[in-house]
């Protein structure tokens, strides 16, 4: 090295950078000699965050409280924070925000990285500030991150003003937070595996990591109890640092970790954040449901509809969790902290408490008749029972529930619950009466009989009751239509079923059926079985223009009226196990339909063109059904701006069982079903094969329509699915492999504007004897450039389908999310596997699908299938044999890149 040519300051600044740098590598290691089982969860983050690449990166590390995220997040930002031109590590946003507002903790990260005192002050950043972010490389972590600081502003649209490079890490406990950013890397903290938190235990409570083989038992009932917890963990093994043996027993006798203020007030932040429905359902969990089936929580709530909704949210805020067998899951501390909510409501009388589930509690509030005001009669149905009258009680009670309890008689005495809101008599079998008295409840809202399978009449409602909007009747004995409805102004649910036919009273719907439509309220109208009113129903639609729901099942009805159409609100509609032949065409004018019930229709042969909204069409066992629903003469367009959505959203690998399907309203799932329809696949089979492909074309058009009007950070990007009784693959899949799997290499340039893939499977029947079966595929792309080679995995979900004793075709398209192509010379292969719970896959097809720009009209775009292996190679070439001389339609191959750049339109 020639000294005399540099610079003696420079060379000396050079040397100390140098060591400085080294000895920064050096701690990397010796940084985590003090924490345990945190390596390879750090490893998992730098992954995620992804250093050598050039782009702008968000990653999520989301669990519940105490679980190591601010750990975590905190390891990862020393060991990386060098590389990074500006830095901030902002400590407990939810605190700092609620005692500053979330204005001055922005403005203080905004100081932070560019290390000056900025007072913003205001929600619009300054233009000089934002280039300031631009030219720098920033590391930015936001530590315990709430929801209304995301509403601030969008977190995916400020990594836009940072320079390429920079990370920001977001800690969460709610993953909507997430959601909300659209950030596609996520990282869930999970519990400490057993070894571990074995020994993070013991460095607590003995020094270091010594282990008393003394306290080994007791040790493992605290390390089990905790069940991965560190905050538990160092909490409790502090505790009892340097105590007897016999404090040890004293202290876990009776172990209730919750005692412990720190851990208490960390876990109850999530639970203070939920809206009251959302505590009630958390509370339910942690006294009653904890490893019960969802469907059981479900099948006894008043409003099932919501309920998965509410779930999700308890999901997302690591609540609870929900296991591959769908049983409601929840951390013993989570459960000890709402029981221990509960007993707070009343600490010395149990039957001021809102809940019981201690079997001493009961019998103490059953025998000496304790039950209070507060006490809405949630009780788990192994003390339910043991109710056998009314129970005696007076006050402020808005919510009485004495589901499956033994009473026979409402009586008239509860008519001085003047301020109840809710009755729930739901799967009471003994219950023969009901005091007509209750017209006097002039507060009632909602009225549950249903299952009450001894009940023979109901009350005569002889004065005005203007709030009484919910009324359930089902499963009953009741022989004669219900009382009349003309003092039910405000009625908007009406539930009943099976009144016999023989009946000797007309029924009286009186306002429900008035053609003022204004004065009408009832959305929601199930008639299942109820054959007496059909007559009288199909005459008086012009009335019921607010119907939201409508289900008129098992009514042997032969028709459907003709001004169907006219129910211009209704969402729902069930039809099954009806005896008509056809459809009304005027049920293409129902815009708002998603759901179309027409199982076991078996008189049904033709369907007409159906609403173009629809979510989710059953049609199994329609087994004289010979064709498929109509197609629309002409194939819709896209506008450019759905491209432009679709390229923002972030490709990720999910799970969609059971939490995205049709019925979730944040999917933009499609799901059709002809199992079954045993004509379909004798008479009309190969049309029905030929058209599959503009009929799911049209399906994918919709559902992508569907995705652009879903609120951004809650959409799940989901497509279409079909199935249909056959066994064998469409022809134009051009690509087809027997058994489960197919791989596909894709030419070069070809991937700019390829919007998903066809995909199909054929099932084949098993002895299963289940009610229904999943579908799924998994796939891989391997992407190869000059510079690096990548993967992106992801996979699909197709619905529960009925299971049949004949071979079936599952058809659908998984649409992607922005992959991540490169835009340099790359080789991609994609790699799919198809899977089934119950069915096997004998046989494959995937056919790619690409945006086909519209020459004529700027800025919209179809769909177009690959259908032949030429048409692929030309995708990389941009040429193609032309129309006129391959017979086929001319394939669009570059319509801009729509796909995957940002698009600007006029």
């Amino acid at each position: 090295m020639n000294l005399s040519s540099r610079n003696e300051a420079e060379l000396v600044e050079e040397i100390v950078a140098d060591i400085s740098k080294k000895l920064e590598d050096m701690s990397d290691s010796t940084d985590l000699d003090g924490f345990i089982g945190i390596n390879s969860r750090i490893e998992e983050i730098k992954s995620l965050l992804c250093l050598e690449s050039h782009d702008a990166r968000i990653v999520g590390i989301w669990g519940m409280g105490g679980i190591g995220k601010t750990t975590i997040a905190s390891v990862v930002f020393h060991q990386i924070s060098r590389y990074f031109q500006g830095n901030c590590f902002m400590a407990n946003v939810r605190e700092e925000s609620n005692k500053l507002g979330v204005i001055r903790v922005r403005d203080e990260v905004i100081s932070q990285v560019l290390g000056e005192n900025l007072k913003v002050g205001t929600l619009t950043i300054p233009q000089n500030i934002k280039k300031g972010l631009q030219r720098m490389k920033v590391l930015i972590v936001l530590d315990d991150v709430h929801d209304e600081f995301t509403q601030l502003e969008s977190l995916a649209g400020v990594i836009d003003r940072f320079s390429p490079g920079s990370r920001i890490i977001i800690t969460t406990r709610d993953k909507r937070v997430l959601d909300k950013c659209e950030v596609s890397n996520i990282f869930e903290v999970k519990g400490l595996e057993h070894n571990k938190a074995f020994e993070l235990f013991c460095r607590k409570a003995f020094g270091q990591n010594n282990r008393s083989h003394d306290l080994y038992q007791l040790s493992q009932r605290v390390v089990c109890y905790a069940d991965g917890n560190p905050l538990a963990l160092e909490v409790l093994g502090s505790s009892l640092y340097q105590n007897s043996i016999q404090q040890w027993e004293d202290k876990l006798h009776n172990l209730n970790l919750i005692s412990e203020p720190n851990i208490y007030k960390v876990l109850k932040i999530s639970y203070d954040e939920l809206n009251s429905e959302e505590k009630g359902i958390f509370l339910d969990i942690a006294c009653f449901f904890k490893g019960e089936d969802v469907d059981l929580l479900t099948r006894i709530q008043d409003n099932p509809t919501s309920m998965c909704h509410r779930l999700k949210i308890l999901v997302g805020k690591s609540l609870i969790a929900i296991s591959d067998r769908k049983r409601l899951q929840m951390h013993d501390l989570l459960q000890e902290m709402g029981q221990t909510i509960v007993r707070q409501e009343s600490l010395k009388e149990p039957g001021k408490q809102s809940r019981l589930w201690d079997h001493n509690d009961v019998y103490h509030v059953l025998k000496k008749n304790k039950a209070s005001s507060s006490l809405f009669g949630y009780m788990h149905h192994q003390f339910s029972s043991l109710v056998f009258k009314f129970p005696q009680i007076s006050g402020n009670i808005t919510n009485l529930h004495l589901r499956e309890t033994a009473i026979e008689e409402v009586p008239s005495s509860i008519h001085c619950l003047t301020n109840l809101k809710k009755l729930s008599l739901i799967n009471c079998t003994r219950l023969k009466r009901v005091s007509t008295i209750i017209c006097k409840l002039k507060s009632l809202l909602e009225l549950y009989l249903r299952g009450c399978l001894r009940l023979e009449s109901c009350p005569d409602i002889l004065e005005k009751m203007e709030h009484l909007n919910h009324i359930a009747l089902e499963r009953t004995e009741i022989t004669e239509p219900p009382f009349s409805f003309e003092n039910l102004e405000g009625l908007e649910t009406l539930g009943f079923e099976g009144f016999s036919e023989q009946g000797n009273s007309p029924v009286n719907i009186g306002k429900l059926s008035s053609s003022d439509a204004d004065s009408n309220e009832l959305k929601q109208l199930w008639l299942r079985g109820t054959k007496c009113l059909v007559s009288y129903f199909a005459s008086s639609l012009s009335g019921l223009s607010p119907l939201a729901s409508l289900d008129i099942s098992d009514c042997a009805l032969t028709t459907i009226p003709q001004d169907i159409g006219c129910l211009s609100s209704l969402k729902y509609f069930f039809l099954r196990g009806n005896k008509f032949e056809d459809l009304p065409a005027s049920i293409k004018q129902l815009s708002q339909l998603i759901i179309l019930d027409l199982s076991r229709c078996n008189m049904l042969q033709s369907l007409p063109e159906l609403p173009p909204r629809l979510k989710w069409l059953d049609a199994t066992d329609c087994k004289r059904l010979q064709s498929l629903p109509q197609i629309a003469s002409c194939l819709e367009e896209l506008d450019s701006s759905v491209l432009e959505k679709l390229s923002k959203h972030s490709h990720e690998y999910k799970n969609y069982f059971w939490l995205n399907s049709w019925w979730d309203k944040d999917s933009s799932s499609i799901e059709f079903m002809f199992s079954n329809c045993l004509k379909l696949n004798k008479n009309a089979n190969n049309k029905n094969l030929a058209d599959s492909q503009v009929r799911i074309q049209h399906m994918a058009i919709a559902s992508l329509r569907l995705f652009y009007e879903l609120e951004v950070g809650h959409c799940k990007l989901g497509g279409p699915s079909m199935i249909l009784p056959r066994s064998e693959i469409p022809e134009w899949f051009i690509n087809q492999s027997s058994g489960s799997e197919i791989t596909l290499q894709l030419p070069q340039h070809c991937c700019q504007n390829l919007i998903g893939f066809a995909l199909c499977a054929i099932l084949e029947t098993s002895a299963w004897t289940g009610d229904g079966f999943h579908v799924g595929c998994e796939y891989s792309f391997e992407m190869n450039t000059l510079s690096e080679r990548k993967h992106v995995g992801g996979c699909c979900y197709f619905g529960c389908y009925s299971n049949k004793l004949s071979d079936q075709v599952m058809l659908g398209i998984s649409p992607l999310g922005n992959v991540g192509f490169s835009d340099d010379n790359h080789h991609t292969t994609v790699s799919f596997k198809f899977s089934s719970d119950s069915q096997l896959v004998v046989r494959c097809g995937v056919c790619p699908v690409y945006v086909n720009a519209n020459k004529t009209k700027p800025n919209s775009f179809t769909l177009k299938f690959v259908t032949e292996i030429w048409k692929l190679d030309d995708m990389a070439r941009g040429t193609g044999t032309p129309a006129s001389e391959s017979g086929n339609e001319e394939f669009e191959p570059t319509p801009k890149r729509i796909c995957r750049d940002h698009i600007h339109t006029p």
